[in-house]
């Protein structure tokens, strides 16, 4: 190579051993995530089926969701920094504790939003949409929907845990089986199918509720009929002081920040789109379910460059932990580019 940038690149890359593993660890977690946004696209389909009134209010009461979701990954993905340490020094009891703790912050972010979802959701409707219709909607399907919150705090919780210990297909198994679920059972209590009773727009957040549930269920069956290594007790989960729990969340704290005002700014556009009109918002709750296709090759490139690097960290290799990580930013730069160019090229005329 005559160019010394070129060659750079071509050393940087150059490692077998390192394509080898984040290959193993992101593929799974890419499958899932672009099974969720193909399904998420049917689903809205299904829902517009009911109209752009339906569209809009199950996409207002889906921000709830949206920030919590939110929230709940930077305390997870948080933990994570330290599970992949920990296991990488085969530390289970401190690996245990921190997913108690981790599970701890994500039900209780979750019981704050399931308590707006139930007792104020009129009034959290009212930031982003003064549309009646669309309120009136988007309340019953909010106090719906807000059950699975509890639900997915545990399970986010207990599958973050296990991808960082490089066990990656278990929840994406189990998880891609309740996207399935959750579809088929949408398009039956959308449309009253297979003798199910026709609930329009709240039979997709029941059906979202029930799907959670069984996935919760099963993935807690397995892991602890494996015996694998989250299976923590409950005293393993609540053996918690303050000193391991500053150690921890000081650390944390700013990636849960870093979340939560992300959020917040995402979703601020949904509040100027809502005040526009209930056609534009319906419009961008469509668009927004393409976009998440584009996502889906960065989401499996960050979930398995926080496993590598932590897992090396934990066992003393610093160094490689570093080249690993530069290694995952330049792939994140360049399939970004070549996303946003495939976007332009396939965008309508």
């Amino acid at each position: 190579m005559q160019f010394p940038i070129l060659r750079r690149i071509h050393d940087l890359y150059r490692d077998p051993e390192y394509f080898s593993e984040a290959l193993k660890l992101a593929l799974p977690i890419m499958a899932q995530q672009f099974m969720f946004s193909v399904l998420n696209m049917v689903g809205v389909v299904f829902v517009g089926q009911k109209g752009e009134t339906a569209v809009a209010a199950v996409g207002l009461a889906g921000q709830a969701a949206f920030l919590l979701n939110l929230v709940n990954f930077g305390i997870v993905s948080g933990a994570a920094m330290f599970t992949a340490q920990f296991w990488g020094r085969k530390d289970i009891p401190n690996l245990r504790r921190v997913l108690g703790m981790s599970m701890g912050l994500a039900l209780a972010a979750a019981l704050i939003f399931l308590f707006i979802s139930q007792f104020a959701p009129e009034a959290f409707l009212n930031i982003y949409s003064k549309d009646p219709a669309v309120i009136a909607l988007g309340i019953d399907y909010m106090r719906i929907f807000s059950w699975s919150f509890l639900i997915t705090a545990i399970s986010s919780s207990y599958a973050m845990v296990m991808r960082s210990t490089g066990d990656v297909k278990t929840p994406t198994y189990i998880g891609a089986g309740a996207l399935a679920l959750n579809t088929l059972l949408s398009y039956a209590l959308i449309f009253g199918k297979f003798g199910l009773p026709e609930l329009s727009i709240n039979g997709a957040a029941v059906a979202n509720v029930i799907a959670r549930i069984l996935e919760c269920a099963v993935l807690l069956m397995v892991i602890y009929t494996r015996k694998l290594p989250v299976a923590a007790s409950l005293r393993e989960l609540t053996d918690l002081d303050i000193p391991f729990l500053g150690r921890v969340l000081r650390p944390m704290l700013p990636v849960i920040l870093n979340e939560l005002f992300w959020s917040l700014g995402i979703t601020a556009y949904s509040v100027i789109y809502g005040r526009m009109s209930t056609d534009a918002l319906a419009a961008v709750n469509i668009i927004s379910s393409i976009e998440q296709v584009a996502f889906v090759v960065f989401i499996g490139i960050s979930n398995a460059t926080s496993v590598l690097v932590g897992n090396r960290i934990g066992a003393g290799k610093e160094e490689e932990a570093h080249l690993y990580a530069g290694r995952s930013i330049g792939l994140g730069v360049g399939g970004g580019l070549l996303m946003g160019i495939l976007l332009q090229l396939l965008k309508a005329p």
